[in-house]
């Protein structure tokens, strides 16, 4: 696996999901009798992105975070949504066209040509969805440069420097972050790519919080459950 890997708070927090396999999900694309891919997601990368609407209001992927146990540990890696891809008959060429023309299959496997493995396991998650995770909080950032964007509505401000950004106004956010630079939008990124994670761990997936994935809800279980037995170096806490 490639990319730069930051381990995630996940060892510990985990047993939150574990809850009997009582995990809710819209399982698209997920079919009796295929292959099982908790098997695949416990040997190698899990895919989880994260979609908003655009300036233009259309929905596409704004964060991309690949994680997968290493040995004992738990690691994520961002990965940029604008990273170059192909999907064949279609005329996509990044990774967050490839959700477009694909969904979350087509995002999977335009990621698999590029990291030369086969198309990970996946969870997408969706306005809708984000917010009931999020349930109203804010991300604490470190804002790399100030941001000011119009929905069509209404100008949010975001000035540079330690910030808190309402879950509520990442569509915004990652709108205006189109036009800072490539390392500075990996900022933002990773901040609401952490969070992602976090809340998908603190909710549990309840009933009320419809993401999408290829998993079932019995290999969902069944990932978490392997997934449980990686540690986490004791400085990710910090």
């Amino acid at each position: 696996m490639s990319g730069f890997w930051r381990a995630v708070l996940i060892g510990a927090v985990l047993g939150v999901l574990a809850v009997g396999g009582a995990v809710a999900v819209v399982a698209s694309g997920a079919v009796p009798g295929r292959h099982d891919h908790a098997v695949q997601a416990a040997e190698g990368p899990i895919l989880v992105a994260l979609v908003m609407p655009n300036a233009a209001g259309a929905h596409e992927v704004r964060v991309v975070s690949v994680f997968q146990r290493a040995g004992d540990a738990l690691q994520t890696s961002p990965v940029d949504p604008l990273t170059s891809a192909t999907v064949p008959g279609t005329s996509a060429t990044t990774l967050a066209e490839a959700y477009a023309f694909g969904g979350g299959d087509g995002l999977a496997n335009a990621y698999a040509e590029l990291d030369g493995g086969s198309p990970p396991v996946w969870v997408v998650v969706e306005p809708q969805a984000w917010s009931a995770l999020m349930q109203g909080r804010e991300i604490p950032v470190v804002l790399p440069a100030d941001i000011e964007v119009f929905d069509g509505r209404q100008l949010y401000s975001y000035a540079q420097g330690v910030s808190s950004i309402p879950a509520a106004e990442v569509a915004q956010v990652m709108s205006g972050a189109e036009f800072l630079s490539t390392d500075k939008r990996a900022i933002l990124r990773e901040a609401v790519g952490d969070a992602l994670l976090a809340a998908i761990v603190r909710s549990g997936l309840q009933a009320s919080v419809d993401i999408e994935t290829n998993l079932t809800v019995n290999e969902l279980a069944t990932l978490v459950s392997t997934l449980q037995s990686a540690t986490v170096p004791a400085d990710t806490d910090k």
